[in-house]
């Protein structure tokens, strides 16, 4: 059985999954500058803040608007690591999907997670998130 976490980067033994530091096989749940600028953007105006500068050239996306261009991202990038994440998910036990957010917040980490248990169960490997 496959167990599907998500932590923190510095955790122990974790995939980092972030569009700033990830590599490998993490490269494929990164998202892009533009979905996490364009959040950044979204909750800093939402909490009434002035949002980071680096964020301002990209357009304010909410919660559902980074879910929905996430998951297109990913489907996008399908062709290219599907061998690769393959041969990576056969035998393992644990996966932790990392990145830098708090937890309990909104995270990219979440939807990776969940489609990573869709692709295990496509695959035939039984899988579960944690």
């Amino acid at each position: 059985m496959l167990i599907i976490r998500t932590g923190r980067i510095g955790e122990p033994e974790v995939i980092d999954t972030t569009v700033k530091s990830s590599t490998g096989i993490g490269r494929f749940f990164a998202p892009s500058w533009e979905i996490v600028g364009g959040h950044k953007r979204w909750a800093a105006e939402r909490a009434g803040e002035q949002p980071p500068s680096w964020t301002l050239k990209y357009a304010a996306i909410d919660d559902e608007q980074y879910v929905a261009a996430y998951k297109q991202l990913l489907r996008a990038r399908w062709k290219q690591y599907a061998p690769e994440l393959r041969n990576w998910l056969q035998g393992k036990g644990v996966v932790t999907l990392a990145c830098y957010c708090s937890r309990g917040k909104f995270c990219h980490r979440d939807t990776a997670a969940e489609i990573l248990l869709q692709i295990a169960q496509a695959w035939g490997i039984d899988a579960k998130i944690e």
